[in-house]
């Protein structure tokens, strides 16, 4: 079955008469992007409004051949503007969306559309503009016609300077702003340190931007865990560096649980300049970090047990927030407000032995973790049982130290357990209404239901006699 066919038979293509065939990388990426409309189209999504836009396209290239050319690039990008038009807080957590706006942009890319588009754009321009003249010539990347330039009846190409000459903000990759930085880390159950500096704990099941800039973006997936409380930790982690002239070329790192590479999906462990981006590989499939030389920027990607761990620094000038409300950042703007976990309310709710408290809590203190990240670590401990989450807060702490330029005046020395003193209590001493434990709360119920039993007996008696 050819990349043309219609999307219902599309949705067949796990038939016996599906035969795969060897592909080149553009077609096979083709393929991928109408199964996964295939999909979008059959299901029910959250973020409905992508649905229309899908089909739109599937029918588009029904009738044309995806090629570099400009019919296709058209319709490719109408299928952008179509998706990128969709507030992106109406698909925040749909991982459909936030991969269908990556393969439009892999598409564009490898066919060279930006360029196509705007080459035909400048042919139609000089067509209007003089409708006598012979056709034009192709004019080639780096060139433009111009009224000054024309002679013997044609328009000769002007040679005009490469962009990358123009770089009033970076010098040869080398970083040139303000060396004011911020940090940003998400680790744990999870437990996330924004940009600002707040400390939060949240659900946000699902894929998820962290970070979404001109020179970066960086999306996590979490999924819920076993034990049903609601938390989540993050299993996927895709970071996507962006053109930049000659410091870099667009690269994507892609890393899951059980799999930390130390390269870019396509292979390569360096770009740009002088090697301005670099991968290195500190603990091979535990600690991978990101070099990125032009922005001045690390970033930490850590496995622990079965999940993923992410820290960044990066310069204060280059964190901004995006279109107002509609921004979906986690390191910028924090969790949303429904997505939040609060420690007091949990705990209040959730039965564990007294014993069992005290083990976490000193075991968090054996770790020499503090402040927050002792709360989390007790949290995790608690919820899951999962040691591996205990040097997940001991790691997150030393990225901080690390990477944050005020890690000493954030880190107060505290060994308490939460900043609360009743929330302390409960953890420690009792669990709710229960005293020391989920025993007796099953006592004081057995209680009361002979009680009531007794006096229903007693009450029907008085009755019969």
């Amino acid at each position: 079955m050819g990349i043309r066919s219609r999307l219902p038979h599309c949705a067949a293509a796990t038939s016996t008469r599906f035969q795969l065939r060897p592909r080149p990388v553009a077609t096979l990426l083709q393929f991928m992007l109408v199964a996964w409309l295939t999909q979008a189209v059959r299901s029910d999504w959250n973020c409905k409004a992508v649905k229309p836009c899908s089909m739109a396209y599937a029918s588009a290239i029904d009738t044309i051949t995806p090629a570099a050319d400009v019919p296709y690039c058209r319709v490719l990008s109408n299928y952008n503007i179509c998706v990128s038009s969709i507030p992106p807080r109406s698909c925040r957590g749909d991982l459909n969306y936030h991969s269908t706006r990556s393969i439009i942009r892999d598409f564009m890319i490898n066919y060279n559309c930006t360029y196509i588009l705007e080459q035909d754009r400048l042919r139609s321009l000089a067509t209007t503009a003089r409708p006598t003249v012979a056709p034009v010539p192709p004019v080639q990347e780096g060139t433009i016609s111009s009224p000054e330039a024309e002679e013997g009846g044609h328009l000769q190409p002007k040679v005009t300077p490469p962009p990358s000459v123009e770089r009033p903000f970076f010098g040869r990759c080398e970083y040139q702003g303000n060396k004011t930085y911020r940090h940003c880390g998400l680790f744990g159950d999870p437990h996330l340190r924004t940009f600002n500096d707040q400390f939060q704990t949240c659900r946000i099941a699902g894929a998820w931007p962290l970070i979404y800039n001109e020179y970066l973006a960086v999306q996590v997936t979490n999924v819920p865990l076993v034990h049903g409380s609601g938390a989540t930790a993050t299993n996927k982690l895709s970071i996507i560096i962006k053109d930049h002239d000659e410091c870099a070329e667009r690269k994507l790192y892609q890393a899951q649980s059980g799999n930390l590479p130390a390269y870019f999906v396509d292979g390569t462990q360096e770009a740009g300049y002088g090697h301005s981006v670099l991968i290195a590989d500190i603990v091979p499939g535990e600690h991978v970090e990101i070099h990125i030389k032009y922005i001045a920027t690390v970033i930490v990607i850590r496995q622990q047990g079965a999940y993923l761990q992410f820290a960044i620094r990066m310069p204060e000038d280059l964190i901004h927030g995006i279109n107002g409300e509609d921004d979906t950042q986690l390191c910028v703007r924090g969790c949303p407000l429904r997505e939040r976990i609060d420690y007091k309310d949990f705990m209040q709710d959730f039965l564990t032995e007294k014993s069992q408290r005290q083990s976490s809590v000193d075991q968090c203190r054996d770790a020499n973790v503090i402040n927050d990240y002792l709360d989390s670590c007790v949290f995790d401990l608690l919820t899951t049982g999962d040691q591996n989450f205990t040097k997940a807060a001991q790691h997150a702490m030393m990225d901080l130290n690390r990477l944050h330029p005020k890690a000493s005046v954030i880190l107060k020395n505290r060994t308490s357990v939460f900043e609360n003193e009743e929330l302390y209590n409960l953890v420690t001493t009792k669990s709710g209404a229960c005293g020391s434990g989920r025993t007796n709360c099953l006592l004081r119920l057995q209680l009361v239901l002979c009680l009531f039993v007794l006096l229903l007996v007693r009450q029907t008696t008085t009755c019969v006699t």
